[in-house]
């Protein structure tokens, strides 16, 4: 955008020169998830720092369909065997703050508590969000952050799929391979919340304030035929109206993928590759 490649509106905002008028930084799409933390045993996760080559941290994923009626998974299902990764340091990790917790009026969670807790945690991430975002400039000045706005649940059909979610993990708790080694939900309280703790109001609640990033983001240069107006690249990677510019990264993907992007950010790349190379050569 920067170079003049992107909405006409937002480029002219700014006077940046329009070369190519494109809709660069529409389509932002990226997979959340929330945690669920659970109380009992971890599975012999070392947790005090001195044998972390013992797991990697991820036990297991997953994906299943929440309705019968999908083609396709529609959330990712992981497991850690920690209650939290790096306890109360874990705030600063995450460059968490305080702040955060105030809002959000939590009542039963303390440092001593998350330094000691022993546990593990469910993670349902959601695979394909309705929920659709933004990128755009904040300047001109390219060592300025962008202007990200992932618009994250604006859809409540995301909501919806993700309370489908905790149910499913709250049916695994339930089996007996589980109950047997004593494991069971802790479920946060929250003074600002009138819902009952379990009820579909109380998980929109938590869901809305505790969902986070899974790194995921794609779509902002979408990939597309000819003659969708919504596309930024041609199935080649080649920027519309331009000579010889092409865009090799996941911001290329039209949808997210029914799992992490990793693996078809390095095809597109590999990809993206043979098709110069093949230019070049030949």
């Amino acid at each position: 955008m920067l170079s003049g490649v992107g909405p006409r509106k937002h480029l002219e905002g700014l006077d940046i020169p329009v070369l190519c008028d494109l809709p660069v930084g529409e389509n932002l799409q990226d997979h959340i998830l929330i945690t669920l933390r659970h109380n009992g045993s971890g599975g012999g996760f070392v947790q005090d720092g001195t044998d972390w080559s013992s797991n990697n941290g991820l036990d297991f994923t997953g994906f299943i369909k929440t309705r019968d009626d999908l083609p396709w998974p529609d959330i990712q299902l992981m497991y850690s065997p920690v209650f939290y990764f790096n306890g109360s340091a874990e705030k600063e990790k995450l460059r968490h703050d305080d702040r955060f917790d105030a809002a959000l009026h939590y009542t039963n969670v303390t440092k001593e508590n998350m330094d000691t807790k022993e546990g593990l945690m469910f993670m349902p991430g959601l695979l394909h969000p309705k929920s659709v975002g933004t990128l755009k400039l904040k300047s001109t000045d390219p060592l300025e952050p962008p202007l990200m706005d992932p618009r994250y649940l604006e859809e409540q059909e995301d909501v919806e799929t993700m309370i489908r979610g905790v149910r499913f993990f709250q049916k695994l708790v339930n089996t007996e391979a589980l109950k047997t080694n004593g494991i069971t939900m802790e479920k946060y309280k929250f003074d600002n919340c009138a819902h009952e703790i379990d009820s579909d109001g109380y998980w929109e609640h938590m869901i809305r304030h505790m969902s986070r990033t899974i790194w995921h983001i794609i779509g902002t240069c979408k990939m597309g035929a000819k003659d969708d107006p919504t596309a930024v690249v041609d199935p080649s990677l080649r920027v519309r109206g331009l000579e010889n510019v092409r865009v090799v990264d996941a911001s290329i993907m039209p949808h997210l993928p029914s799992g992490n992007t990793n693996a078809p950010t390095i095809m597109i790349g590999e990809k993206g590759a043979d098709m110069i190379k093949k230019k070049i050569i030949f």
